[in-house]
């Protein structure tokens, strides 16, 4: 279908196509060059459209950034959303957890662009109301955590604690460890390596917090060297 003659205008498929290829090239130059090494000239001729349409599209760089960190949050919800239910709420908090080991592993590009950090210099403050509605979205998915601790307390299941302190501590702990995969050279980290870290992780935490714990059994190492260059054979 054509463009309407009295308008001008691309038909709706067209647009959103152009807008996805915008999208889908400034993920990849913003992981590998990073924000403030991209150029919105970089960005249109990865995506094969004028620099024109990047404006017209987005408003700015930052404007674009924004959205795709938009994007990944919504990835990360829809990973967490689908961590089983259970009856024990310290179960959840696990379920949680590998819920959004899965999201990272699976969406790297996706992990990395939600992880950056949000504001640059550059960033112009009309953006700050969009940027403060995704912190938003992401401090749901954290408030959801600690309502899972809290529980988990007030039901006598795990020790209790400061569940603050507690979320902060998992949290940082997942992301922490999920951040080792975007590294290069010899820092490193593949994702069999970090499965297993965190799964060893989880068992030592419920260990830990459990009133009753559960049996310890580490999981299967992963083959071939340990990651920043360790002994493989331990």
């Amino acid at each position: 279908m054509e463009p309407s003659p009295s308008t001008g205008r691309k038909p709706d498929g067209r647009r959103a196509r152009t807008s996805r290829a915008i999208l889908d090239a400034a993920a990849t130059l913003f992981f590998e060059q990073g924000l403030q090494r991209t150029t919105i000239d970089d960005i249109a001729e990865a995506a094969g459209v004028s620099v024109g349409s990047v404006y017209v599209h987005f408003g700015s760089k930052e404007g674009l950034y924004l959205a795709l960190v938009e994007h990944a949050v919504a990835l990360s919800e829809e990973y967490t959303a689908k961590a089983p239910d259970d009856p024990s709420p310290l179960r959840r908090v696990l379920n949680l957890g590998a819920a959004y080991v899965e999201f990272a592993l699976s969406e790297p590009i996706a992990f990395r662009i939600g992880s950056m950090q949000m504001f640059d210099p550059a960033v112009s403050d009309d953006l700050g109301p969009i940027a403060e509605r995704i912190a938003e979205r992401i401090r749901g998915t954290i408030g959801r955590l600690r309502a899972d601790l809290v529980e988990a307390m007030d039901k006598g299941e795990i020790l209790r604690t400061d569940p603050d302190m507690a979320m902060t501590f998992l949290w940082g702990s997942w992301s922490g460890v999920l951040a080792l995969t975007v590294r290069e050279g010899s820092l490193h980290v593949n994702a069999d390596w970090v499965r297993a870290t965190l799964q060893a992780g989880a068992m030592v935490l419920e260990r830990g917090l459990s009133v009753d714990p559960p049996p310890f059994q580490l999981p299967e190492r992963p083959e071939g060297k340990p990651p920043v260059g360790g002994p493989s054979d331990g």
